[in-house]
């Protein structure tokens, strides 16, 4: 099955890697260069002003491997169709950012400070 490339600016752009991965391949003009986490966009997983970004995966084995990685990674963020239908629909990418683990987990999920953004949509 082949999935849709969906463009997040002019220069990226992501492409699932399955349907229940909670995956993308990361293309930098055209090529892929990636695979990266994503997750959902809600307001109470991103704080700009904390500089902080809630990374969800979908085993917490997973988390706990990426949570005490000391290296940076790249991670793109995505919005639902409808926030309260469940299970949620993917809607679109909105960001990649590039961020690094602060040791905090829970839940198949881990904190990550923001180092910086790489791609933002554009609306």
């Amino acid at each position: 099955m082949q999935f849709i490339i969906y463009p997040v600016d002019a220069n990226y752009s992501l492409q699932y890697t399955g349907r229940k991965t909670w995956e993308a391949k990361l293309f930098h003009k055209n090529k892929p260069i990636d695979i990266i986490p994503v997750t959902w966009t809600r307001p109470h997983d991103l704080d700009p002003t904390r500089g902080t970004l809630w990374v969800y995966f979908r085993d917490d084995a997973i988390a706990m491997l990426k949570a005490r990685e000391p290296w940076r990674f790249y991670v793109a963020t995505a919005s639902a169709k409808d926030w309260h239908a469940r299970p949620l629909k993917f809607n679109s990418f909105n960001a990649i950012y590039e961020v690094k683990s602060t040791g905090m987990r829970e839940n198949k999920r881990i904190l990550t400070d923001i180092i910086r953004l790489i791609a933002q949509k554009v609306v």
